[in-house]
């Protein structure tokens, strides 16, 4: 299976150098105001925790779960964009290029995990395989339309007007002003 991560960060590679670059050459950068965002770090962390106690169950030869994998996955990777409590978190802008940072370190991590499931022969781990990189390809739009956020906010970049719309309506999961 070719991973959608290799693609995905060539494609938007220059937006990732844009977004560390910016805050520098920002002067209006709202120091104080509070944004939620998806806690990036947590969901990666979460999925390739998951990923590393599935080859672990593998290894062990385990087959009680055998059918259930993919209906607990997707249900699991479902959760992450919509348990604001556990997969949300403030932050300012000020934050951001250290979150752009870590997103693409997750991701070589991630890769890692989805070439590792790759590698085995069985269907089940393939499937498993295929729904991470899913997972990913929807975590990356939403890091993008973030990071077109990001630089909106900081030097007035001119974005999409579905990327204003998401942005204002809370119910998506992109970078919103915090307003508790």
């Amino acid at each position: 299976m070719e991973s959608s991560i290799k693609n995905y960060i060539t494609m938007n590679k220059d937006l990732f150098t844009d977004v560390q670059a910016s805050y520098s050459r920002s002067n209006s950068v709202d120091q104080y105001g509070k944004y939620t965002i998806l806690d990036y770090d947590k969901i990666m962390e979460s999925i390739c925790d998951y990923v590393d106690g599935y080859l672990k169950y593998k290894e062990d030869d385990d087959d009680r779960y055998r059918g259930k994998i993919n209906a607990s996955t997707e249900a699991f990777y479902n959760k992450m964009f919509t348990d604001t409590v556990m997969y949300r978190k403030t932050i300012t802008l000020a934050e951001f290029t250290t979150i752009n940072k870590s997103f693409l370190e997750w991701t070589k991590k991630l890769q890692d995990k989805i070439q590792e499931l790759d590698d085995h022969v069985d269907y089940e781990a393939k499937g498993l395989a295929i729904m991470t990189d899913r997972q990913y390809k929807k975590l990356g739009k939403v890091m993008r339309d973030d990071m077109y956020i990001y630089m909106w906010k900081t030097i007035g970049m001119s974005i999409d007007n579905r990327i204003k719309i998401a942005f204002d309506d809370s119910t998506t999961p992109v970078m919103h002003r915090d307003r508790s």
